[in-house]
C-alpha cells in the first residue's frame, strides 16, 4: 500500500511544476494529510494513537496552506498573517507530541533518561538556530521578537527533531518508519534554518526540504513498519546509552561551546551562555540518573543471585550464607539453632496433571504458606524444585510444634487455576551442633526429611546430632 500512496504523492509533487506554488502546496498537503489518516487504518497498528496525532499535525500545516492560499496572509498581515503563523505553531508543537507518545507507546515505563537526552538536544538545536538568527548578517532582530512566529520556529523545531530522534533509541533503530520521521524532521529543520535566517521561505531549498519532509511523513504512514513502532519494545531491544544516543548526546554538547566562540555580540552572547548553563544542570542531572540507575541494576543483580525468582525466597546460596553466620552464634552463645528441610509430597503429580503452569502457581503459594506461618525472625528459602527449608534462629521451645504448623497449613487444599490441588509435605528437623558447617546441618536435616517420607510421607523426623527420631 505505501508504494501506492508514494505513487500518489509523485503526482501531487509534480503539481509543483505545473501549478501555481500555493495551489500545489494546498494538493501536496491534502495527500499528506490522506495519507497519515489512511495508513493507520488499513495497516491497524496496535496503537493508533500517535499517528492520529501526526495527522492532526499534517493537517494544521495543510490548513495553513489553504489558509494562506485564500487570504495571503503575507501580503495582508494583521489577524490574516497570526492565525496562518499560529496554525503553523500548532503543527510543530502537535507532531512533537505526536513523537512523545511513540516514545511513550515504546516505552510504557516511562523513558526519564531519554528526556532529558531530548532536551539536550533540543537546547542545542535551538540555540544555534536563534544564535544564528541574531547574528550580523541574519535575519533582522526587531523582525525576529516583533512576529512570534521567528521566536517559537526554532524552539518547537527542536523540540520536534529531538522527540524523533528519541524514537529512534526506543530500540527503533533498524526500523524504516522510525528512520522516515526522523528525516522528516531534519528537512523540516533544515527549511526552519533557511527561515530563521530572515531568507524568502519560497526560495527553492526551502521549497525542497518543506517537500521532502511532507514526503516522508506520508511515507512513514502508509509503511508496513509503522505497525513495528506501535508496540512496546522489549527490554533487549533498549539499551541505557548506546553509541548512537553518545554520539548525539556529544554533537549537542559540542554545538553550545561553538555558538559561543563566535561571539558576535552582547546580545547574542547570551544565547549560548544561557544555554550552556542548562546544558550543564541536565548533564549532572543526567550523570545523577545514571549512577542510581547503575546501583539499581547492580543491587537487583545481588537479589537475583541470592533469590528464587518463582517465589522470591532467598535461595540455595543465600541460606548457606546466612547459615555461615548463625552456626557460629549458636556454637558461641549457647543458643540453639534448628533447620526445617521440608519436601512436597505429591507434587509431580500436580505437575503431570495440570501442567507446569499450575505446579509453577502451587510452588508459590507453598511459600506463600510458609512465610505465614512462621515467626517473625524465622527465614524461609527455596533450594531446589519443591523442597524448601526454614531456618529458626534462635530454635523455638518446640520445634516440632513449628513443623507440626507448617505440615497443616500445606496439607489444607490449594485453590489453582486449572484446578484444586491437595498435597502434603514431609519434614527433617536438625539441630546445629559444634563442627557443623551450613552444608552438614543441611545435609543432616535433607536425611531426616527422607526418614519421614519413607515412613509414610506427611511426618516429621527429628535428627539428633547421632540419630533420626520420627515423630
Amino acid at each position: 500500500m505505501w508504494r501506492i500512496g508514494v505513487g500518489l504523492g509523485t503526482a501531487s509533487v509534480g503539481a509543483l511544476v505545473w501549478l501555481p506554488l500555493r495551489v500545489a502546496w494546498v494538493l501536496v498537503g491534502a495527500w499528506v494529510v490522506t495519507a497519515t489518516v489512511v495508513g493507520p487504518l488499513v495497516l491497524r497498528p496496535r496503537t493508533r494513537q500517535p499517528w492520529h496525532t501526526i495527522a492532526l499535525g499534517m493537517g494544521c500545516f495543510a490548513a495553513a496552506n489553504l489558509w494562506d492560499l485564500l487570504l495571503d496572509p503575507y501580503e495582508r498581515g494583521g489577524i490574516a498573517l497570526v492565525v496562518s503563523s499560529v496554525l503553523y505553531l500548532v503543527g510543530y508543537l502537535v507532531l512533537g507530541v505526536a513523537c512523545t507518545r511513540l516514545v511513550r507507546t515504546r516505552l510504557p515505563a516511562g523513558d526519564p533518561e531519554g528526556r532529558i537526552d531530548g532536551w539536550l538536544v533540543t537546547v542545542a538545536i535551538a540555540t544555534v538556530l536563534v544564535d544564528a538568527a541574531l547574528a550580523p548578517g541574519g535575519g533582522d532582530g526587531t523582525v525576529l521578537f516583533a512576529h512570534l512566529t521567528y521566536v517559537a520556529v526554532p524552539l518547537l523545531t527542536a523540540a520536534v527533531m529531538a522527540s524523533a530522534i528519541r524514537v529512534l533509541f526506543t530500540g527503533a533503530h533498524r526500523n524504516v518508519a522510525a528512520w522516515l520521521l526522523v528525516g522528516a524532521a531534519a528537512s523540516g529543520l533544515a527549511a526552519n534554518a533557511v527561515y530563521v535566517l530572515g531568507h524568502d521561505t519560497s526560495t527553492p531549498l526551502t521549497t525542497a526540504a518543506w517537500l521532502l519532509a511532507y514526503v516522508l511523513v506520508a511515507v512513514a504512514s502508509l509503511h508496513p513498519s509503522m505497525r513495528e513502532l506501535s508496540r512496546p519494545a522489549e527490554p533487549s531491544e533498549v539499551t541505557s546509552l548506546p553509541f548512537g544516543r553518545l554520539v548525539v548526546i556529544g554533537l549537542a554538547l559540542t554545538a553550545v561551546p561553538a555558538t559561543m566562540l563566535r561571539a558576535p555580540g552582547p546580545a547574542a552572547t547570551r544565547v549560548p551562555a544561557i544555554a550552556a548553563l542548562l546544558c550543564v544542570v541536565l548533564v549532572l542531572w543526567r550523570m545523577t540518573r545514571l549512577l542510581r540507575e547503575r546501583e539499581s541494576a547492580a543491587a537487583l543483580l545481588r537479589h537475583r543471585a541470592l533469590h528464587d525468582a518463582l517465589t522470591g525466597l532467598p535461595n540455595r546460596a543465600s541460606i548457606t550464607e546466612r547459615l555461615e553466620g548463625a552456626v557460629e552464634r549458636a556454637v558461641t552463645t549457647g543458643n540453639p539453632l534448628v533447620v526445617l528441610f521440608l519436601d512436597l509430597d505429591g507434587f509431580k503429580a500436580v505437575n503431570d496433571t495440570l501442567g507446569h503452569g499450575a505446579g509453577d502457581q502451587l510452588l508459590a503459594e507453598v511459600a506463600d504458606r510458609l512465610r505465614r506461618n512462621v515467626r517473625v525472625h524465622d527465614v524461609v528459602g527455596r533450594l531446589a524444585g519443591d523442597e524448601f527449608v526454614v531456618v529458626c534462629e534462635p530454635a523455638p521451645a518446640d520445634a516440632s510444634d513449628l513443623a507440626q504448623g507448617l505440615l497443616d497449613a500445606v496439607a489444607a487444599p490449594f485453590e489453582l487455576e486449572l484446578g484444586d490441588a491437595i498435597i502434603g509435605v514431609s519434614i527433617g528437623l536438625a539441630t546445629a551442633h559444634a563442627g557443623d558447617t551450613p552444608d552438614s546441618l543441611l545435609r543432616r536435616a535433607d536425611e531426616a526429611m527422607y526418614r519421614a517420607k519413607h515412613a509414610g510421607k506427611g511426618r516429621i523426623a527429628i535428627c539428633t546430632h547421632t540419630a533420626v527420631a520420627g515423630v
